[in-house]
């Protein structure tokens, strides 16, 4: 999987900066694997971006990781319960079949 960069300009960049109409919209550079880069739920806000439903959903949930697809996500959920009928306790996670 390719990843997400969100970086700051570089050199020679400047004008993109300056003619930009919200300088809001300029924030810390965020990069690495895009599961972990929608991770950062914070750094995206101040760029006024949201990471996907899926990963949101799965942040939301407290899953092992970050969804990026719906089928990772229930992949993740099917393994949520699985550990419950291992360890006998309740899972919030609801059961969803593939």
């Amino acid at each position: 999987m390719t990843d997400l960069v969100i970086r700051p300009l570089a050199a020679g960049e400047e004008e993109l900066f300056l003619s930009f109409p919200d300088p809001h919209l300029v924030g810390p550079a965020s990069t690495g694997p895009v599961r972990d880069v929608f991770a950062h739920t914070e750094e995206l806000a101040r760029t006024f971006l949201k990471a996907p439903q899926v990963a949101r959903f799965s942040l939301a949930r407290g899953l092992q990781r970050v969804a990026v697809t719906v089928e990772e996500a229930c992949e993740l959920l099917d393994g949520a319960d699985s550990s419950v009928e291992s360890t006998g306790t309740a899972s919030s996670a609801p059961h969803v079949s593939s």
